[in-house]
């Protein structure tokens, strides 16, 4: 299944294509179609400088030193017939992430029980994510595909812009 380029959703049918890239609904497309035909033009070359330029900046939450990178971190929160799961991305030093991915699962530990169904069968999903992903934060010695990403939109933003 595909995943929406603008929020992350998981398209399971329809969407709208644009150059290759899926969105879930026109409003997400619009929000990217300004520059959605820069992305394939911008060099891998000033892609990898811009990724060590933003490996380079300081934590935006700790204000240490980096290197910064996009981690994740999945969420679960329930109450009796409601249960919301989702995933969250920091783009921080390793230490900050390790300590949103801590705190994801100390809340996925102690608020997603709590619906039924749901609730039983995604936290611990949700915990396991999590250790995973700690896991990787971890073991990261490069930048993530995510922030190479991230690194190519606001490269196709600026040259959109310009």
């Amino acid at each position: 299944m595909a995943t929406c380029m603008t929020c992350g959703k998981t398209i399971i049918a329809g969407g709208v294509k644009d150059h290759g890239y899926r969105f879930c609904s026109k409003p997400c497309h619009q929000r990217k179609a300004a520059y959605i035909s820069k992305l394939s033009e911008v060099p891998e070359a000033a892609v990898a400088a811009e990724v060590e330029k933003l490996r380079a900046m300081r934590c935006p939450r700790c204000k240490g030193n980096g290197p910064l990178n996009e981690h994740k971190s999945a969420f679960v929160y329930s109450m009796i017939i409601l249960t919301r799961f989702g995933e969250k991305k920091h783009m921080c030093c390793t230490k900050c992430a390790l300590k949103s991915q801590a705190l994801d699962t100390l809340g996925a530990a102690t608020l997603g029980w709590w619906g039924v169904p749901f609730g039983l069968i995604l936290t611990p999903i949700g915990i396991v994510t999590n250790l995973v992903q700690m896991g990787v934060s971890l073991n990261r010695k490069g930048p993530s595909k995510s922030l190479r990403s991230f690194a190519r939109e606001r490269l196709a933003r600026q040259a959109a812009a310009a």
